[in-house]
């Protein structure tokens, strides 16, 4: 009699080599021929097989299905006392030690992780308080701190200057980040940093109704001074 091959198949080894979206677009085609009823979920809806079975359990059960049938009867005795047996080599003087070992890696893991999330943390935190910064308008001696949250643009820095400087908004012409950066995009903005010095530049109007309260201001800084 001729010898059965026991090798696989050209065909089979094609499979096995093939791709996984080749064989998922040669399933489908496949399952028609045979007359098989197919459904292949999402990828995204993929698990671990556990979850997937017991989803689909939950879901029969919900539908009226009977529930699964009930795990294997415990294993023979012989069987047993072998497991037990592995069980007591296991707890020899080498096995103690190779778990304490891995008991203070896990230790030391943990230790490290903690330390890492206070780190990240605080710097999540420092991240989130805003940063002080300095302005006066164009002319004036003395310069007022304007609290800056983080990630302003434009828009919030023009409005926080001006209820600092009592002015309206759209009194503010312009805004300089000394030395001479003009003030005009959310970038600039983000390149402000704790301390950065800002002279802001006014309407007429707005200097011409600010003229006495800046001299009340500076005449009451020399009373303090003197």
């Amino acid at each position: 009699m001729p010898r059965r091959s026991t090798s696989r198949s050209r065909s089979e080894h094609a499979d096995a080599a093939a791709s996984p979206r080749a064989r998922r677009r040669r399933t489908p085609r496949r399952a028609a021929a045979a007359e098989i009823s197919m459904s292949a979920p999402p990828p995204n809806a993929l698990a671990a097989n556990g979850a997937m079975a017991a989803a689909l359990a939950a879901a029969g059960i919900t539908a009226g299905a009977p529930p699964p049938p009930l795990p294997p009867l415990p294993m023979p005795v012989q069987a047993a006392a072998a497991q037990m047996k592995r069980n007591n080599a296991s707890d020899g003087p080498a096995a103690k030690k190779k778990k304490a070992a891995k008991a203070d890696r896990a230790a030391a893991t943990n230790d490290a992780a903690r330390a890492w999330a206070a780190r990240t943390a605080a710097t999540l935190k420092a991240n989130m308080q805003p940063y002080v910064i300095r302005a006066k308008p164009l002319g004036e001696r003395y310069w007022r701190e304007v609290r800056l949250p983080r990630g302003s643009g434009v828009k919030q820095l023009v409005e926080l200057l001006a209820a600092k400087l009592g002015v309206d908004a759209h009194a503010i012409e312009a805004a300089v980040l000394l030395p001479n950066v003009d003030i005009t995009d959310d970038a600039t903005v983000g390149r402000l940093q704790e301390g950065s010095e800002i002279v802001v530049h006014l309407a007429t109007s707005a200097r011409a109704g600010r003229g006495g309260g800046a001299r009340a201001v500076s005449g009451k800084a020399a009373r303090v001074k003197s």
